[in-house]
């Protein structure tokens, strides 16, 4: 892979999408809510990478 694929000033997750990209990936996003406690909620994204 060549090196110009990525920029310095990329964040990290268009890193990823780029190398997934690259790579012909494809990133599905999930959202889920995480409940800790009955008070406090916090929202969590995940990547999950296939080649579909």
């Amino acid at each position: 892979m060549p090196d110009s694929i990525f920029r310095t000033y990329d964040t990290l997750h268009e890193k990823i999408e780029r190398l997934a990209a690259w790579y012909g990936r494809t990133i599905h996003r999930l959202d889920r809510t995480i409940t800790a406690s009955k008070v406090s909620r916090r929202r969590q994204e995940e990547w999950i990478t296939t080649n579909y």
